[in-house]
């Protein structure tokens, strides 16, 4: 019995053997699978007949206090009222505002669109990058809250 357990380890520490050295040939590197479609190439020109939006915007300057203090409708603050405003621009390549226009105001008539606007040359994003290089023409919209405390 002693004899037949010898034996059985011996083939055990045979077969490790063995797998160790199998395992431990040089192999062919393992080459990566070709995907089964690939993106279609940009159109002449580089645009894609839509300009992005930017939801997370990346600011590189923004309006003060103090710039929204003055940007404030006089009417709204008179009275005491908080408002928001929400315009949408353009992003030029140098990270600028451009063709900004007003989306929403609330509450409406007391001109918080056209004070939003007014500090859109206090604004300056860090424009998108294509292949290394800034490019403009993404969209941004912006809500801005006024409050009068």
């Amino acid at each position: 019995m002693v004899r037949f357990i010898v034996v059985v380890l011996g083939l055990a520490a045979i077969f490790a053997a063995v797998m160790v050295l199998i395992d431990a040939r040089p192999r062919a590197p393992h080459k990566a699978a070709e995907p089964v479609a690939k993106a279609a190439p940009p159109p002449p020109g580089g645009k894609t007949g839509r300009p992005s939006l930017i939801t997370n915007p990346d600011w590189a300057e923004q309006p003060s206090p103090a710039d929204l203090t003055r940007a404030y409708p006089p009417e709204a603050l008179r009275r005491g009222l908080g408002g928001k405003a929400t315009i949408r621009c353009t992003v030029t390549a140098k990270g600028k505002l451009a063709d900004c226009e007003p989306v929403s105001e609330e509450p409406a008539g007391y001109g918080f669109g056209a004070a939003a606007m007014s500090m859109t040359p206090h604004m300056k994003m860090r424009p998108q990058l294509r292949d290394g290089v800034p490019v403009g023409g993404a969209k941004v919209s912006i809500p801005i809250v006024f409050n009068p405390r």
